[in-house]
């Protein structure tokens, strides 16, 4: 039997923790192959969108007025030598205010986000995930990105979440 103490602490552990476990929203997207350069290609396996990014030392929060977005990308080098990948050539494109928004973080995709670097590596023939994070408009949908001077739609085909 609980004791209303117990009550009260269960009940105050469920509120917190249904506060924090909506955080993000995640929207499927058409899968399409966009290009990098010749040899390598990408495609965006899901966006989603939250107010933070929890790590082993903390959290991040988005800037009043803001948001993140993440662009979950499977990245391919197609040629047979090792490639380089610069994460600051790709851009969200917010239409209304004509505004670019680069890429603040390049994590990998694993359970715990862990950083990775902005500019890499592609070893020859290889695949790899990545999630790319975004500050962008809290009011606005991501709908266009740039990669090295292309411009791109983002297919959306519902939300997952």
């Amino acid at each position: 039997m609980l004791r209303p103490l117990q009550i009260t602490t269960l009940v105050l552990s469920l509120v917190t923790l249904s506060l924090f476990s909506g955080c993000y929203s995640t929207y499927a997207v058409i899968s399409q192959e966009y290009k990098y350069d010749n040899d390598v290609t990408f495609t965006i396996d899901k966006v989603q969108e939250g107010n933070s990014i929890s790590t082993g030392n903390g959290s991040y929060y988005a800037k009043r007025g803001f948001k993140f977005v993440f662009v979950y990308a499977t990245i391919k080098n197609n040629s047979n030598e090792k490639k380089k990948l610069d994460f600051g050539n790709i851009y969200l494109l917010e239409p209304k205010s004509k505004t670019r928004y680069k890429v603040e973080f390049a994590m990998m995709e694993t359970a715990i986000n862990m950083f990775g670097r902005v500019d890499a590596e592609i070893q020859k023939n290889d695949t790899k995930k990545r999630k790319l994070v975004f500050t962008y408009p809290k009011d606005e949908k991501a709908g266009m990105f740039s990669v090295n001077d292309m411009i791109y739609n983002i297919n959306y085909s519902g939300a997952t979440n």
